[in-house]
């Protein structure tokens, strides 16, 4: 698509269709490039080529002919369907790694299958977070776990907020959200205690909530030591210095004494009803509080009118939005109102 000179999207209805997330839209893609006198449509191509599965084709526009490309593309045995790794996906075994080495080393398990262990401190759907403190920084690592939406029930269970993990998956960059998750967790349904695999390692554990202020957030820097290796394979030890927001982001903090001097609340998609606080601290730095949407003990929708004006301590995650570090909020219960 970076070469199209046209794009256009098409929906199977008169309506566009959200998919499970409620966040992103199922759409057909077609383009044409400069040599292109008529249109191509992206979709039917993949199939076509063998570079991705296909399910349920019925009641969509084009289901006839995506059923078609699906089955040649079986029939020639093309990429995914044929016996040929993939040139792209790394399968070496599972580099073990703590956290911190993991946040300071990004590029050098980037689509690797990692390691760690570290406590699970919220959920959000199919996503959880974990931290791990670090003593010789002071400080928590954290990070971004997409599980998915085929995990079963009893893995799910085992990633529970409050317990100890040991996680196993591979360590992508989010292109949409400008940071690295990890994503593609390894498990075994047969044996959850695996060692080989995801399993927990212990319950009861709490999550930090450390208490930090909002310049640390955005301005702070870390200075970690760190192995790197260069292409002989030789090991040498350097000092490099980190945004504190890069390497805690994911992790649980409390930020105190933040003065709302403005609100916006996110009108339509799956977010609607999420708020955006945009706060100042108490030497002047300005932070934005984002809330998920929220309800009261009464299952009612918490508006912004219930924080204007006022200061409120925030317990939430360091999150990361178009550029900018910020608080990410969950509960209600997370946000104090003097």
């Amino acid at each position: 698509l970076k070469d199209a000179t046209s794009i256009i999207i098409e929906s199977d209805t008169s309506t566009w269709n959200a998919d499970s997330t409620g966040g992103r839209y199922l759409v057909w893609v077609w383009y044409k490039t400069a040599e292109m006198t008529e249109y191509r449509n992206l979709n039917i191509e993949i199939l076509q080529q063998g570079l991705a599965f296909g399910s349920n084709t019925a009641g969509n526009t084009y289901g006839t002919v995506a059923s078609a490309a699906l089955a040649q593309a079986k029939t020639l045995g093309l990429h995914v369907f044929s016996k040929d790794k993939d040139p792209d996906f790394y399968y070496g075994g599972a580099y073990e790694v703590s956290l911190k080495e993991l946040k300071t080393n990004t590029e050098k398990y980037k689509d690797k299958l990692v390691k760690f262990e570290g406590v699970v401190t919220m959920r959000s759907n199919v996503t959880i977070y974990m931290e791990e403190y670090d003593a010789e920084n002071n400080m928590y690592f954290g990070i971004q776990v997409f599980c998915g939406y085929g995990v079963p029930g009893s893995i799910m269970k085992a990633m529970s907020v409050g317990n100890r993990i040991c996680m196993v998956g591979t360590l992508q960059y989010y292109e949409n959200g400008g940071y690295f998750q990890v994503s593609n967790i390894q498990y075994d349904i047969m044996e959850p205690n695996s060692p080989e695999f995801v399993h927990k390692i212990s319950e009861g554990h709490s999550a930090s909530f450390t208490e930090v202020d909002p310049n640390t957030i955005l301005n702070g820097t870390v200075t970690v030591e760190r192995t790197v290796e260069d292409e002989e394979g030789n090991e040498t030890t350097e000092t490099k210095t980190f945004k504190y927001g890069e390497l805690a982001q994911h992790s649980t903090v409390t930020v105190s004494g933040l003065r709302v001097v403005s609100m916006w609340t996110t009108q339509d998609g799956d977010s609607k009803g999420a708020i955006s606080l945009y706060c100042q601290a108490q030497d002047g730095t300005e932070i934005t509080v984002r809330t998920d949407v929220l309800y009261d003990a009464d299952g009612n929708l918490v508006t912004a009118d219930r924080f204007e004006g006022k200061t409120i301590d925030a317990a939430g995650i360091i999150d990361f939005y178009k550029g900018a570090y910020q608080v990410k909020v969950f509960s209600v219960d997370d946000i104090t109102v003097h």
